[in-house]
């Protein structure tokens, strides 16, 4: 079976996703949320423009107060999605700037804390922790991979201080001293372990989040969802899965909770159940941020990956399709978002023999990677594993093989030996082999793909047993 991942997409911008209180009218039966808008020196702002996506917005009035009013479905734990005009918010900042979880306190208030482009507080270890969760959150397998490959390539993380400098007002170097300096001076062993998390240091950072774990604490779900990415990230399937359905079993309607564990279920190959989880995680995000977000365009393509892996291809074309479009209208029709959607749909029109259409799409993602981030990176491995797979089955074997190669050759530059994405490769390799007639390479790479297989899936998994 060929396997092709997602790739990543850090997403910095005014606009925030804030999750928030709402007081309910018992006599309308509305829900309004409720706060103010503070500088980060503590002074109110006071006729400051705000709004909720897909909901209206207003204007704080002199006491830097707003209101707004919710559709009636928003309830405790639900989100909406702030926008704040021509500032940046610092707290709360929960995954992505402004986000925090509906309370069921009737009295409290939202509190937005701002600054201004270039405000040194900006750039505070607090700050930096936040963007670097926000930062493995953007590259988690959700959007990095189908193929259990890792998140945060140096070229990712490069963009990442690229687009934070840009965002905040500073130039890229000063960000850089900021994040190494916050790498190095954190102690508490959950800052720890992400910043060995940042750094790819897999056990590591295994190691110090779950040490960090206490019961009933009140970042019990985030550090769950930062452990299922380390354990992913290592090869530890059957880890990633029982560390989300712990996260899911506090917050059950969580969107980023479910996309996590359908993620993990595609790339468990339990297709079936992860249709419905991400059926969920999809509904839910439309009702936050509406039909044009790009976090929802992530879900599109998990979800039209499963349908695809089952053979439903016209249940998965018009959510590849539907990807493609919010992700040129976010990031315009040369960047890498679009190529990961390209490669889909050009892989999908493979299966259907539609051949044409394939060719076309697949080196339209191929074009956009390789000149974006060169021939050794993550994007260009899956960009290679598509194409190889589209001249197997033109019958051009020598073609596909080379491009194989290159896949297995530029995932071997960023993954330890025993990583499944290896296995994938490898397992390309050995049917390919076979069908040239090499049947001792065949059987080597088969067999060392079969035992990385054991240890990310268990000896009984149905893929070990392929």
């Amino acid at each position: 079976m060929i396997h092709k991942s997602l790739t990543s997409r850090i997403v910095l911008a005014i606009v925030v996703v804030v999750f928030v209180y709402t007081a309910s009218s018992v006599a309308s039966g509305r829900k309004t949320v409720r706060g103010y808008i503070e500088s980060a020196d503590g002074k109110r702002l006071k006729h400051v423009s705000l709004r909720i996506a897909a909901v209206g917005g207003t204007t704080t009035t002199d006491s830097g107060e707003f209101a707004i009013d919710l559709p009636s479905s928003f309830g405790a734990g639900d989100a909406v999605l702030f926008s704040v005009d021509n500032w940046i918010i610092m707290q709360p900042y929960v995954n992505v700037r402004g986000r925090m979880y509906l309370p069921r306190s009737e009295t409290e208030l939202v509190e937005l804390v701002v600054a201004k482009k270039g405000d040194e507080r900006l750039l505070r270890k607090d700050q930096i922790a936040q963007m670097i969760q926000a930062f493995l959150l953007d590259n988690s397998p959700t959007k990095n991979s189908l193929e259990v490959e890792s998140a945060g390539s140096k070229n990712d993380s490069d963009e990442f201080v690229r687009q934070i400098a840009e965002e905040l007002g500073f130039d890229v170097r000063r960000v850089k001293d900021a994040v190494t300096l916050w790498a190095k001076t954190v102690e508490e062993p959950y800052q720890k372990g992400l910043a060995a998390l940042y750094e790819q240091k897999y056990p590591q950072a295994i190691d110090l989040i779950t040490k960090s774990i206490q019961p009933m604490e009140k970042d019990l779900v985030q550090k769950y969802i930062y452990l299922w990415i380390a354990h992913f990230d290592n090869g530890d399937l059957l880890s990633a899965e029982e560390v989300i359905r712990k996260a899911k079993a506090i917050r059950t309607s969580d969107s980023q909770v479910l996309l996590d564990l359908g993620t993990v279920l595609n790339a468990e190959e339990k297709y079936s159940e992860a249709i419905v989880v991400l059926q969920e995680a999809k509904d839910g995000i439309v009702k936050e941020s509406g039909r044009h977000s790009p976090h929802l365009a992530t879900t599109l393509n998990n979800l039209a990956y499963a349908y695809d892996a089952l053979g439903r291809f016209t249940d998965a074309e018009p959510l590849y399709k539907e990807a493609l479009e919010i992700d040129k209208e976010t990031y315009g029709s040369d960047d890498p978002e679009v190529a990961m959607d390209a490669g889909n749909l050009g892989f999908l029109y493979l299966q259907t023999s539609r051949e044409k259409d394939a060719e076309s799409w697949l080196f339209r993602a191929k074009d956009i990677d390789v000149k974006r981030y060169g021939l050794e990176d993550p994007r260009a491995a899956r960009d290679f594993t598509n194409l190889g797979a589209f001249y197997q089955r033109q019958g051009q074997l020598q073609k596909a093989l080379e491009y194989f190669q290159l896949a297995l050759a530029t995932d071997k530059h960023r993954q330890n030996a025993n990583h499944p994405s290896i296995a994938i490769h490898q397992s390309n390799l050995g049917q390919l082999y076979d069908r040239l007639g090499d049947t001792v390479q065949a059987q080597t790479m088969l067999n060392q793909a079969c035992n990385i297989d054991k240890i990310a899936f268990g000896p009984d998994h149905p893929e070990v047993a392929d």
